[in-house]
């Protein structure tokens, strides 16, 4: 439109051609009506969008599988906990209510609005900017004397207008405020990268472990899935044999922690409240560092193989001890 109007006066008509959807407020508040209003319960939504992905069914009347069962905690289980715990910046009241203030990563700053960042002369050389309310809204700082703020700040502002749950129906992040918040970059003394581990808990009980490496590009935001490598073990770190689309590391090549059994207890203790969580961690220089809680991992849609593994896993998830939760 703007070049449309420079060029006018000259007699010029100007064409333009749109390859997609632009990533923009508006187009996310579009995205977000037609999601409210396309008629469909919660149910017929869950059935028809697994149905697309994977060409199987989804069975929330009787739940069996892990996916089966996500979805019905999606829909049914709706503590405010959830919500605290699913918000980046108010679950470190939640982490240090448990007494595990010292495994936090340092907070440098927390902004109510993107129109606040207007300095960054304070912060440290490296630093990490994420939204507290919505999954991959990150941007990392390596080096402060070249870091594009005004870059960083329009793409968080694109984050800050996002409400996950019309997205994913995932409940905890519907009435999470959005923040931004300001953290220290996490990287290891001797060059090793930066490696999750992450603890699925079952009716508070710890019974997986997910090592993966490579799950944030270099800006700061999610690898895709088959980009990333991850490799699953039981409680006692011996390898599962089973992929969910990402790539599997040698053995030789997967990074232990050194804090193995410290970590196991601290996900039991961050996990009692929950039927499901999946507890994450860092090892940075020998140091555990909290990561996040995630209560309704891959929004309920894993691709597991061997395909039998998705109905193992959830048997772990007892629903009918929810009342227990509630």
């Amino acid at each position: 439109q703007t070049l449309a109007r420079d060029l006018a006066d000259s007699g010029i008509t100007v064409n333009a051609y749109a390859p997609g959807i632009v990533k923009t407020p508006m187009m996310f508040d579009i995205a977000h009506e037609v999601g409210k209003n396309a008629g469909k319960d919660d149910e017929k939504y869950a059935v028809e969008y697994y149905y697309n992905k994977f060409g199987r069914k989804l069975n929330l009347h009787d739940p069996k599988t892990f996916d089966e069962k996500i979805w019905w905690l999606k829909f049914n289980y709706h503590n405010q906990l959830l919500t605290k715990c699913a918000d980046k910046y108010l679950v470190r009241e939640y982490i240090k209510e448990q007494g595990l203030e010292h495994i936090l990563n340092d907070l440098y700053a927390v902004y109510d609005d993107v129109s606040e960042i207007k300095c960054i002369d304070h912060l440290p050389e490296k630093f990490y900017l994420k939204c507290n309310h919505v999954s991959g809204g990150n941007v990392a700082c390596f080096d402060k004397k070249v870091f594009d703020l005004e870059k960083a700040k329009k793409k968080l502002s694109w984050y800050m207008n996002i409400n996950q749950y019309y997205i994913t129906r995932e409940w905890q992040y519907k009435n999470i405020k959005p923040k931004i918040i300001c953290e220290k970059f996490l990287e290891n003394n001797d060059s090793k990268p930066l490696v999750d581990y992450k603890f699925y808990c079952f009716n508070g009980n710890p019974q997986m472990v997910l090592i993966k490496h490579g799950t944030a590009k270099i800006d700061g935001s999610h690898e895709d899935a088959h980009l990333q490598y991850e490799n699953y073990y039981d409680m006692r770190l011996k390898p599962l044999n089973i992929t969910d689309n990402s790539q599997i590391l040698s053995e030789n090549e997967v990074i232990f922690p050194s804090n193995y059994q410290e970590m196991k207890k601290y996900a039991t203790v961050l996990a009692e409240p929950f039927p499901f969580v999946r507890v994450d961690f860092y090892e940075i220089n020998k140091k555990i560092i909290f990561g996040e809680l995630t209560f309704t991992c891959a929004g309920g849609c894993h691709n597991y193989n061997p395909l039998e593994f998705n109905e193992k896993l959830g048997s772990y998830l007892d629903l009918s001890k929810i009342s227990l939760y509630e």
